[in-house]
């Protein structure tokens, strides 16, 4: 029973998956270049405003995180939420990095549809 309900699980997650994209975020137009995408992406799938919004913030925060303080949660300038991390990862349903030295980071967030 755990097999096909983890079967059914990879195959939803197959489908939901509408974009990927691998972006190096270096300035503040990258960062309002991936809310775009996103936007658009969770527009496509027609995922309730709110739910886009969600997403979108959530995309927005971990883009800018990147950008300024190399994923690191918890840390703020005094100017701004101070959520990053730990705020993304309560807007979305799943919320996932993979950080290789060398490499860079990838974070993988799923929103699910309502």
């Amino acid at each position: 029973m755990r097999d096909s309900v983890n079967g059914n699980l990879a195959q939803l997650r197959q489908i939901a998956v509408i974009g990927s994209e691998t972006m190096a975020i270096r300035t503040d137009s990258d960062i309002v270049q991936a809310r775009h995408l996103v936007r658009r992406w969770s527009n496509q799938i027609q995922l309730s405003l709110i739910d886009q919004t969600k997403l979108v913030t959530a995309s927005s925060e971990l883009a800018r995180n990147a950008m300024i303080y190399g994923i690191r949660d918890g840390f703020t300038t005094g100017s701004g939420l101070g959520l990053g991390l730990g705020g993304a990862k309560r807007l979305v349903d799943e919320f996932y990095i993979d950080s290789k030295v060398g490499e860079g980071t990838r974070v993988t967030v799923y929103k699910w549809k309502q």
